[in-house]
């Protein structure tokens, strides 16, 4: 029997069963999903020098510091915001969380106003629903950007 973990947050289920399957990998499971994770990804250290930002339609610069296709369930990117810019409305398929680095950035999701996100502060954003930050202050908003599952494209839509 696999070590039991909360999975809300991975958006899979109230539970995920972390099961060892030979050497190299580990089975996330619940009752409705399950993919394998190649171990390999839990013992390297990712280089963000290694890594350079792009422009995203969205509105902001992003660099990918986790997004990789052996690792399904989550991906993590640094965004920036400039100030007295804003995101774009969007909305992803997946769960995202924010954690705010640096700035001040005023969330909205789903249309409603939520407040001001400070450094520290995590901001969760369900599945489905639509987002935007702006930022208001007079510094880059940083922000670590938190997907599960990874960010895609496809599981992106601009409206």
């Amino acid at each position: 029997m696999g070590r039991m973990f909360p999975a809300h947050f991975f958006g899979i289920g109230p539970t995920i069963r972390l099961n060892r399957r030979g050497c190299n990998s580990l089975c996330l499971t619940d009752h409705e999903s399950s993919f394998k994770i190649d171990t390999k990804i839990f013992i390297m250290i990712v280089k963000s020098s290694d890594k350079s930002p792009y422009y995203f339609e969205e509105n902001c610069y992003i660099t990918e510091l986790l997004n990789e296709s052996n690792f399904p369930g989550l991906s993590i990117a640094h965004v920036r915001v400039l100030p007295g810019e804003k995101t774009e409305l969007h909305r992803l398929t997946g769960l995202e969380a924010y954690y705010i680095l640096s700035g001040y950035g005023e969330v909205e999701i789903d249309g409603e106003m939520k407040g001001t996100a400070e450094p520290g502060d995590v901001v969760v954003i369900p599945p489905q629903s639509t987002q935007r930050v702006f930022n208001h202050g007079q510094e880059d908003l940083l922000f670590l950007a938190i997907c599960s599952p990874r960010f895609e494209v496809k599981n992106y839509t601009g409206l």
